[in-house]
């Protein structure tokens, strides 16, 4: 009989943290799943570690050469046999209850939403923070707009019906950072979500995250800036952040022509977008004078 649900772990030279990850996982008072865990090509002893768990739910596969996260996913979700599909970061911890409060609110609701998703705790010492913050006003139901301004929805809280990704497909491999947020995007064109708003992940900020990566985060917008377009054009306020944001992230990486390119793009699509007229003009100061300004602004909000 095939589990209620597949869960992924993707994993790339993780082994001291992967444990952690796993143990979490496999502690949910929820234990009707499969466990999937894909190694993109470690070159650590991720394979002893995986091995060293004696659970007969745990599947371990392995890439022959390294593919990235998003990759790692897709072959996750292509070998999944459950009814749900949910997502483990190899550094981060679920709650106990976790799944068991998803699954409760998928097979509940009337609208039987393609995706349950809960709340996180994101923990960068000495600072924690909860997502979804309260700017997020539209949560449940067609959140598509909601998603399509911002970036509220992470992998590792994500609960998806199988059928979905014959719908829409999965990861867009492409992309660097926010694989997450570009298939949210898909997903809440055609089908409604839920939220469990309780925080039921942890999720640690490390050292070498791919969060901190500052052109990898401009590569992700402008692609999904590019791939998005059309159905950004129909609002153009959110087009208009999404512009701005990649000439913002363009001039702090000394970039300023291509960048003050996006920044005229966001004052030509929405006239009373004050950050990018700001940031237009103090783009033509130059990168040092640019990358100052941004961060005197950072340490006056505290």
């Amino acid at each position: 009989m095939n589990p209620l649900v597949s869960i992924v772990i993707p994993t790339y030279n993780r082994a001291p943290l992967l444990a952690r990850s796993i143990r979490s996982v496999l502690a949910q008072s929820c234990g009707d799943f499969e466990l999937i865990v894909v190694d993109d090509a470690s070159k650590d002893n991720t394979a002893e570690v995986v091995q060293g768990f004696d659970d007969p739910r745990i599947r371990y596969l392995c890439h022959e050469q390294n593919q990235g996260g998003a990759q790692a996913r897709n072959t996750g979700i292509a070998a999944a046999s459950g009814h749900y599909v949910a997502f483990q970061d190899s550094d981060d911890e679920w709650l106990l209850d976790k799944l068991a409060l998803q699954l409760a609110r998928a097979e509940s609701d009337d609208q039987r939403p393609g995706v349950v998703y809960c709340g996180f705790v994101r923990w960068d010492p000495p600072n924690a923070s909860y997502t979804p913050g309260a700017k997020v006003v539209q949560r449940e139901g067609d959140i598509h707009l909601a998603v399509l301004r911002d970036y509220f929805i992470s992998t590792q809280t994500v609960l998806v019906r199988r059928a979905c990704f014959e719908a829409v497909g999965t990861f867009d491999a492409r992309l660097p950072r926010f694989q997450d947020w570009e298939l949210m995007i898909r997903l809440s064109q055609r089908f409604h979500f839920a939220l469990v708003d309780e925080p039921l992940v942890l999720v640690h900020t490390t050292a070498d995250s791919i969060t901190r990566d500052a052109v990898a985060k401009c590569k992700a917008r402008e692609l999904i800036l590019r791939t998005h377009y059309d159905t950004l054009a129909a609002h153009p306020e959110i087009l208009a952040d999404h512009q701005y944001a990649v000439g913002h992230l363009m001039c702090l990486q000394g970039r300023m022509a291509e960048g003050r390119a996006y920044l005229d793009q966001a004052v030509h699509t929405h006239r009373r977008h004050y950050k990018a007229h700001a940031a237009r003009a103090l783009a033509r100061l130059g990168p040092q004078a640019y990358r100052q300004a941004t961060q005197w602004r950072q340490s006056a909000r505290g």
